[in-house]
């Protein structure tokens, strides 16, 4: 590979460091003004939203597709 190419390679990755790096400092940011203990809020809420979905999951292959379809042209009109 030409030495061009490399720095070119080399200066894309810095600049993917860099906005991971400022991603990194904003979130940060935005948890410093949290309350403490929300860590364990949102790895219960993680934990229910998992759940549902596999629930939601279990029952498209117990019930199929043309069920959930039914209800949703119910809920429209």
């Amino acid at each position: 590979m030409s030495l061009w190419l490399e720095r070119m390679n080399e200066l894309s990755r810095h600049g993917r460091y860099l906005k991971e790096a400022e991603q990194h400092r904003r979130a940060c940011e935005l948890r410093e003004g949290q309350p403490r203990g929300h860590g364990a809020w949102c790895r219960a809420m993680r934990w229910l939203g998992h759940r549902l979905a596999a629930w939601g999951v279990m029952l498209l292959e117990r019930y199929g597709h043309a069920a959930a379809a039914k209800s949703a042209e119910g809920r429209a009109g």
